[in-house]
């Protein structure tokens, strides 16, 4: 679905009229995060990009001004996630970690919908709000990619290397005489006895 907004406007995904409110807020994640991309900048629009399971409601309402839109007005962030994205980035949105998967979806969004307000649009970079229940845990999508390749067994295994070789080059260098290292004096005229200790490998 996309939907274009200009800045200063909202758009609100809440609970669809047909859905029953009994449904298990599981069954909206059984496809993955719900996702919010900048697919296109235009002068002052931007156009966005919504994947939403379809029990969901997406609507744009500019009748009134929202309650994120008097925070942003106000500059109070108290419950509001602000967050800026390039042309083609995404917001993620999951379930918050604890949150029993049988928790009725009316429960989800019992103080209102989620809410999403472009701030600012400056050249391909958008400044955006989000406010959303508590249920939800709201990210950039490609931090939980970034945690995942950082906690890889090879980023392990290469780190462990380069601590070990850090530690041989630290012990090399205690046994080299701490003047040598400042350049005085000059190798020649110092003790011959250190001179013909071979240093460890690195």
């Amino acid at each position: 679905m996309l939907v274009t907004r200009s800045p200063r406007q909202s758009l609100f995904i809440s609970r669809a009229p047909d859905t029953n409110p009994l449904t298990p807020v599981s069954t909206l994640f059984r496809r993955g995060p719900w996702r919010v991309r900048v697919a296109e900048i235009r002068a002052f629009r931007v156009g966005l990009d919504l994947q939403v399971p379809p029990q969901l409601h997406v609507h744009c309402d500019d009748s009134g001004q929202s309650i994120l839109a008097q925070c942003a007005a106000e500059g109070r962030s108290r419950g509001v996630f602000l967050l800026s994205r390039h042309l083609l980035e995404s917001v993620a949105i999951t379930l918050e970690a604890g949150i029993p998967p049988t928790t009725p979806i009316a429960r989800l969004f019992r103080k209102g919908p989620l809410e999403l307000h472009v701030i600012d649009l400056r050249g391909r970079n958008v400044r955006f709000g989000l406010r959303a229940p508590r249920m939800l845990h709201i990210h950039r999508r490609e931090l939980p990619e970034r945690i995942r390749m950082e906690n890889t067994p090879q980023n392990a295994i290469d780190v462990d290397r380069s601590s070990r070789a850090a530690a041989r080059a630290h012990g090399l260098l205690r046994d080299i005489p701490g003047k040598l290292l400042f350049g005085s004096p000059s190798p020649r005229s110092m003790p011959g006895s250190w001179m013909k200790r071979t240093p460890p490998d690195l």
